[in-house]
């Protein structure tokens, strides 16, 4: 699939089809198209995706942890 961008329209995209938008940047990263990317929106998802990160291992380590007690 080829996948065409406007510049101009590119912040409008992320909120009109998020998944489009996704694929755009992507392609973007891939041929290192750094002028074309669209930072706000990339920083701010980098941002959620290392605290669903950090969420998810915390609620890993709270269940180990509620497993090692009633183990013993």
């Amino acid at each position: 699939m080829t996948i065409k961008t406007i510049p101009s329209l590119q912040p409008n995209l992320y909120e009109e089809d998020y998944y489009l938008w996704i694929e755009t940047t992507l392609k973007h990263i891939q041929n290192q198209d750094i002028e074309n990317l669209d930072w706000p929106h990339l920083a701010e998802e980098i941002e959620a995706l290392g605290i669903e990160q950090r969420r998810k291992v915390e609620s890993y380590l709270k269940q180990l942890l509620i497993h090692l007690l009633l183990y013993e």
